[in-house]
């Protein structure tokens, strides 16, 4: 991603701080990138066009979902809805989501509501694990690299 942003003449810096959200929540499945625009006196662009620039490079790299968020990490619209019943909430979620995917000058329309995830569920025999020399951390590992990968820090 940094290198595609690179490539636009009215960036001057990118800063990934992965693994973590805006404000600083901690999220092994998301990065925030801030992004320093080169002053206005030395572009040609608004910052406005840079963002349209911006989003459509991100959005063509594959498996990355990228939105813009104010200083307090929220996105520029949102919508707050409730219901007493969870699966009448996710039905109502999905059909606003989709009708506002619909609307012209909507981009990266996103629910923010709980998300259906797998679940799974690890019920080690630490007796056994112990017996064969296996430390659990390096179950925990073996888990966190099987579900969600692992990062190769090796230079090339």
């Amino acid at each position: 991603m940094v290198k595609t942003l690179a490539s636009i003449p009215e960036i001057d810096q990118v800063f990934v701080l992965g693994g973590a959200t805006p404000t600083g929540t901690l999220e092994v499945r998301v990065a925030s990138l801030f992004v320093q625009l080169v002053p206005k006196t030395e572009r040609k662009l608004a910052q406005k066009d840079v963002k349209n620039i911006i989003s459509a490079k991100l959005a063509d790299i594959p498996d990355a979902r990228a939105w813009y968020v104010n200083e307090r990490g929220e996105r520029e619209l949102s919508f707050s809805m409730l219901a007493k019943d969870g699966d009448v909430l996710s039905d109502a979620v999905h059909k606003l989501e989709g009708a506002l995917r619909k609307v012209p000058g909507f981009k990266n329309v996103a629910a923010d509501a709980a998300v259906d995830r797998p679940e799974l569920r690890v019920s080690p025999d630490f007796a056994a694990a112990a017996h064969l020399g296996v430390a659990p951390s390096q179950i925990a590992e073996t888990i966190r690299v099987a579900t969600i990968g692992d990062v190769d820090a090796t230079p090339r």
